[in-house]
């Protein structure tokens, strides 16, 4: 109880101790080595995990909740056909348990996933709409099944699957997502993809790639009141380019508006070094009519947006 508390919290060195204390101190108990093989898992170790569980199934081969975990840990492994035989064996000893009918159908979904990243786009877009036609409920399988029509650049397909899955479950982070970001790049609707890339930031607030993307859609959209009031501004010479900067830190809507106004050659995506910013994202041009000048959006590590300008 104490590993799966300190785990809660994000104390996960503190969990590990727990967890190993417990085994340590009745090596007969599966609780704390099912809840220490989930926190190596989702900390990158899943490797170290798969003996652990493996041990416990021995032991134990009624042990629903250790084959559950080792499915999720062949899927970690990049091994989704053996995480299916695990899963199953879950799905049939626990019928009256949601988690393991939803974990085999992860695992199927996983498996396609596995196909597409070894080029074989077709069968696992199969494989997906077969599942999706079993399972019709599941926003996983519909993201799924998204993704893979996104391979083949189908953007009407993929944006019936997205908006279906973010219907099933709003708070799907990732689908609202791929919604938005689909709407932005392969649609090019700027205003039909703030929605929900606001829905994903307010779901996920720490994760920059997201907030770029709504930062990026925002001004396509022009919608720049929402990117908040005016901050410091300040300029610096970047004597090695030779350009001038001016940094616009905690927002800067009423700049990206008069720029707006007056007009911006063209706006450009780079790639910020250093520590101080974790992405950046291009910003839309705007009626070009001024000479060149460019833009580029941040997001600083506390989620706080710098606007970029230079002239040269």
């Amino acid at each position: 109880a104490l590993g799966y508390a300190l785990q809660a919290q994000g104390d996960i060195a503190g969990a590990e101790e727990a967890y190993r204390a417990a085994m340590a101190a009745d090596a007969s108990l599966m609780g704390p080595t099912i809840g220490l093989a989930s926190l190596l898992r989702t900390t990158g170790r899943a490797a170290e995990a798969e003996p652990l569980l493996a041990a416990v199934i021995e032991a134990s081969p009624g042990a629903v909740e250790a084959y559950k975990e080792m499915a999720r840990v062949k899927i970690a492994l990049g091994r989704a056909q053996e995480a299916l035989g695990d899963a199953s064996i879950a799905a049939a000893m626990a019928e009256n348990d949601p988690e393991a009918q939803a974990l085999a159908i992860e695992v199927r979904v996983a498996r396609a996933a596995q196909a597409m990243r070894e080029g074989n786009t077709a069968l696992a877009e199969q494989d997906l709409t077969q599942l999706r036609d079993e399972y019709p409920e599941s926003p996983e399988v519909r993201l799924g099944l998204a993704k893979a029509q996104l391979e083949r650049r189908d953007a009407d397909a993929a944006l019936a699957e997205l908006t279906k899955a973010v219907e099933l479950n709003p708070d799907y982070t990732e689908a609202q997502y791929e919604l938005g970001r689909v709407q932005l790049k392969l649609k090019a609707d700027a205003a039909a993809a703030v929605p929900p890339l606001e829905k994903a930031v307010s779901l996920e607030p720490g994760n920059p790639t997201y907030a770029t993307t709504l930062g990026t859609a925002l001004v396509g959209a022009q919608q720049f009141d929402h990117l908040g009031a005016e901050g410091h501004v300040g300029a610096a010479e970047n004597a090695q380019a030779d350009h001038i900067h001016i940094f616009l830190q905690r927002g800067f809507g009423d700049h990206l508006r008069r720029l707006a106004d007056a007009g911006v050659d063209h706006l450009e995506a780079c790639i910020a070094q250093g520590t101080r910013y974790n992405l950046c994202a291009p910003i839309v041009a705007v009626q070009p009519r001024l000479g060149h000048q460019h833009a580029y959006l941040f997001v600083a590590h506390d989620g706080s947006p710098t606007l970029i300008i230079g002239r040269g």
